[in-house]
């Protein structure tokens, strides 16, 4: 079972204890459920929140460290003559490993636009006023039902968003490490190669 399973698993069982009308529960059992599961939802968006942050806090420096070695590299075969045709080949792969790790640190850190990390108020106050229905095409009328929507669809709409938006940014992150990478270790090989 994989953790992206054990996350739906999970979810579902929140969502049947969530608008679960059994009467086992006690007194107050219901609300303070209810409580614990939009805490949750809460607390796995913020996840998600901060999780894209550190992805793009290491990409930013990442680039800002490799964007510094291959200056420093490129200023070192400047002075290489004379320039057989080899160095100009690899000058050019190095340079498109530059291009595409300018792209992928572009597509990582504008993810931010399709990401939901708060719960707009106007949706706060359309759940209040009644305007929002629950599953089965009623109107919201009580602080607990609200809880209930929020746990079982608001919430869970905002965090499957999130996941969505987050699974290219995670393959974008892998694509940026191995780019730079493989770039620094193009730009070395020049100057090795064809430094006297």
């Amino acid at each position: 079972m994989t953790w992206a399973d054990t996350k739906k698993a999970v979810r579902h069982c929140l969502r049947q204890k969530a608008v679960s009308t059994e009467p086992e529960w006690k007194a107050g059992e219901r609300a303070q459920w209810l409580e614990f599961a939009v805490a949750s939802g809460i607390a796995e968006i913020q996840g998600q929140t901060e999780e894209l942050f550190r992805i793009r806090d290491r990409a930013v420096t990442f680039v800002a460290f490799i964007g510094a070695s291959v200056a420093f590299l490129v200023g070192a075969g400047l002075g290489i003559k004379p320039k057989p045709w080899g160095f100009f080949v690899l000058s050019g792969v190095g340079t498109v490993g530059l291009v595409l790790l300018a792209l992928f640190l572009y597509l990582v850190v504008s993810a931010r636009r399709s990401f939901r990390n708060v719960i707009r108020s106007n949706a706060m106050v359309r759940l209040m006023d009644g305007e929002l229905k629950d599953g089965q095409g009623q109107a919201i009328e009580s602080l607990e039902q609200a809880r209930r929507h929020l746990a079982s669809v608001t919430i869970v709409k905002m965090s499957d968003t999130n996941e969505t938006a987050l699974k290219p940014v995670r393959k974008w992150y892998n694509a940026l490490l191995w780019t730079g990478l493989l770039t620094l270790v193009v730009w070395s090989s020049l100057i090795w190669a064809f430094a006297s």
